[in-house]
């Protein structure tokens, strides 16, 4: 009996580009200074608003040369800060830009295939961009299928992994906990629309 298709959705597939590795000093830099901004709006929130102090006098310590290195590293570079605020915006822009539109290239696509193989066992296969072969990376029956969910998840792309958008995934989750995504839409009515056809399925 030859394998029958009931399925077949799409993923994202966002790899890295050429220039990342270029790049990879200002992410860091990037991350370390969301870290120390975040550390800093939890510290002015603690104290004066909630009214609570360090008790801790490293934590106090950590936070007073926080303060001195920042305000010192502003007066040297503040020649220089409307420049390198703007380098750091277009390299940031550009590198957002690249990843939304590899997203929307179906070169860039992960296909997924579902087979019925008998009665009792399912197959689930992906083929990945440029390539005619199909790969299998599940494989259960009917009666395994706990049930279809759809969740909605960001799509992180780019060197500085920003979020690009918001997708919503199909997964199908078994019995055992085992779970995996197969079809991802921008359009949250047609991933109804996927998932209910693949609930009558199973």
């Amino acid at each position: 009996m030859p394998n029958r298709l009931i399925f077949q959705g799409t993923t994202t597939y966002l790899s890295k580009h050429w220039y990342a590795k270029i790049i990879s000093p200002l992410v860091e830099v990037k991350k370390l200074l969301q870290a120390i901004y975040q550390f800093l709006l939890h510290l002015i929130w603690s104290e004066f608003i909630y009214g609570k102090q360090l008790e801790n006098e490293i934590e106090s310590l950590v936070a007073f040369l926080v303060f001195y290195l920042l305000s010192l590293l502003g007066y040297y570079l503040r020649d220089y800060i409307q420049i390198i605020l703007i380098i750091f915006f277009l390299i940031w822009y550009l590198d957002c830009w690249f990843a939304k539109y590899q997203y929307f290239q179906k070169n860039y696509k992960i296909d997924i295939f579902i087979y019925e193989i008998d009665l009792s066992k399912i197959i689930c296969c992906l083929s990945l961009p440029h390539t005619q072969t199909q790969s299998i990376f599940a494989s259960f029956s009917p009666q395994e299928v706990s049930y279809i969910a759809i969740e909605k998840s960001p799509l992180l792309g780019g060197a500085f992994q920003e979020v690009l958008d918001e997708v919503w995934q199909i997964e199908v989750y078994l019995f055992n906990g085992k779970h995996f995504v197969i079809d991802e839409n921008l359009i949250v009515n047609e991933s109804l629309l996927t998932a209910k056809k693949l609930a009558n399925y199973f």
